[in-house]
C-alpha cells in the first residue's frame, strides 16, 4: 500500500488533514526527525474515521511500518485501540465549560499539533477558546514566523469562533502569560491554560472541567495539573489507571486554576527574596522539590525569566494542593526547541494512548508521603538540583531569553 497517496485520496473518510499527511510523509522519509508523541493523536483520529474497514487496514499498515522502522516506537501506536469513546460529556457540562487559554509565539508546527489534539476532545467544539499571540522580536525571520502563526489561528475562525489577542511587542513568555491570565481572571471564575509546545489527550478537557468544578469551593486546592510523570517512575503502587493524587507542585504543562486563587499571586522579586530568607518558607519549598530553591535564585539574579517558579512558590506558600492524573493527559513536543525546554527529557515524554477517560478522586485532601518522596527523588530531586546549582554558580553570563 502506498500509504501517503492512499491517505490523500481518502482524507475525508479517514478523518485526517494535510498536516497529518505531511507527518506520515516526514516519518517515512526521516523517522528520526518526527515527534513520536504525535503518533497517539493520529491513532485516535483514525479511530474516529467513518469507514471502518479502510481505517482498520490503515491503522494496521502504519503499525507495521512503525515496527519496521523502530520497534521501540510501537508503544505509541495501538492496532486495537479500545479505550477511546466520544460520548464522554453530558449536556449539563456542555452548558458551562471552562474557557481554554492558549499562549502562542512563533512555532506553527507545534501549534498545529496542539490544535489537532484539542479537536479530539468532544468538549472543544463548545468551549470558549482565547489565544494570546506574542509579538515578534526585531528581525525579519521572527516577524515571518509570527505572521504565519497568526494567519493560522485566524484561519481557525472558519471552524470556530476564537478570541485572539495579538501583542505588537515581544513580551516574552513570562510577561505574556502573567498579563494574559490577569486579564482572563478578571473575566472568568476559572480557566484552563496551554502553551503551544504541548499535546493533550482526548480526555484532557473532560478531566480539567470535571476537576475544576469538583474543587471550585475547596480553597485548599490551587491547581489542576493535566501533566503527570510516568507512574512507573514514581512507583505508584496500589493505584489503578483511573486514579488521581495530590502533590505540592503546580505544573506549567497544561493546567487549570480559579480566579480567586490566581489573584493572590505575588510576582515580585521581593516576594521571592522573602522565601529565600525565611527558613520556614524555604523548607516548604524544599518539600515541593529541591530544585525550586535554585530556580528562585536564578530568577532573582535574572538568569531565567520564569513565571512558573513564581506560580509554584505562591502555591506552596499558600499550602495549596495540586491534583494529578495517574496517567498524564499532556505531553511535550521536543522537535522544535522552546523558550525554556530546549532538549528532550524522557521525564516529560508521556504516551497519551495510556490516558484514561475516567477519574477517581482522592478520598482526602492530603498528599501522600510516598508520592512526595518519589517526586523528590526521581523528578525534582538531587540530579536536577545539582544541574541547576551548576548553572547558578558557573554560568554567570547565560542569557535565557
Amino acid at each position: 500500500m502506498d500509504i501517503v497517496n492512499f491517505i490523500k485520496e481518502n482524507s475525508t473518510l479517514l478523518n485526517v488533514d494535510d498536516f497529518d499527511i505531511k507527518f506520515i510523509n516526514d516519518f517515512l522519509n526521516d523517522s528520526d526527525n518526527v515527534d513520536i508523541t504525535y503518533f497517539p493523536i493520529l491513532n485516535y483520529k483514525l479511530l474516529r474515521s467513518i469507514n471502518s474497514d479502510m481505517k482498520n487496514d490503515l491503522i494496521k499498515n502504519i503499525g507495521e511500518l512503525i515496527s519496521e522502522t523502530n520497534s521501540d516506537l510501537i508503544k505509541f501506536w495501538d492496532n486495537n485501540l479500545t479505550n477511546f469513546f466520544v460520548n464522554n460529556i453530558n449536556s449539563t457540562q456542555n452548558k458551562d465549560l471552562v474557557p481554554v487559554v492558549i499562549f502562542v509565539y512563533n512555532r506553527l508546527d507545534t501549534l498545529e499539533k496542539l490544535i489537532s489534539s484539542l479537536k479530539l476532545n468532544p468538549e472543544f467544539e463548545n468551549s470558549e477558546v482565547i489565544i494570546f499571540s506574542d509579538g515578534p522580536k526585531n528581525n525579519l525571520e521572527d516577524e515571518k514566523k509570527v505572521s504565519n502563526v497568526r494567519n493560522y489561528i485566524k484561519s481557525l475562525n472558519e471552524e470556530k469562533n476564537i478570541k485572539i489577542y495579538e501583542s505588537s511587542e515581544n513580551k516574552g513568555l513570562a510577561n505574556s502569560i502573567i498579563s494574559g491570565l490577569d486579564f482572563i481572571s478578571n473575566k472568568y471564575k476559572s480557566f484552563i491554560v496551554l502553551e503551544d509546545d504541548l499535546l493533550v489527550s482526548p480526555f484532557f478537557l473532560r478531566y480539567m472541567n470535571l476537576s475544576l468544578k469538583k474543587y471550585e469551593k475547596s480553597k485548599k486546592v490551587w491547581c489542576i495539573n493535566g501533566f503527570s510523570p510516568d507512574p512507573q517512575i514514581l512507583n505508584l503502587v496500589n493505584m489503578n489507571k483511573n486514579s488521581s493524587y495530590w502533590t505540592l507542585r503546580a505544573s506549567s504543562h497544561g493546567w487549570g486554576t480559579w480566579s480567586d486563587r490566581w489573584k493572590y499571586i505575588d510576582w515580585s522579586n521581593d516576594y521571592l527574596n522573602s522565601v529565600i530568607n525565611s527558613k520556614r518558607m524555604k523548607n516548604k519549598m524544599l518539600r515541593a522539590g529541591s530544585d525550586s530553591i535554585n530556580m528562585i535564585y536564578l530568577k532573582i539574579n535574572n538568569k531565567i525569566d520564569s513565571w512558573a517558579i513564581r506560580w509554584v512558590s505562591n502555591v506552596v506558600q499558600n499550602n495549596g494542593l495540586c491534583l494529578n492524573p495517574y496517567y498524564s493527559h499532556t505531553t511535550h513536543q521536543f522537535i522544535i526547541p522552546g523558550t525554556h525546554i530546549k532538549t528532550k527529557s524522557e521525564k516529560l515524554v508521556n504516551n497519551l494512548l495510556l490516558s484514561s477517560p475516567e477519574t477517581q478522586y482522592p478520598k482526602k485532601l492530603k498528599t501522600k508521603n510516598s508520592i512526595n518522596k518519589s517526586l523528590q527523588r526521581n523528578i525534582f530531586g538531587p540530579k536536577k538540583f545539582e544541574r541547576l546549582n551548576y548553572i547558578f554558580n558557573k554560568a554567570k553570563n547565560l542569557n535565557f531569553n
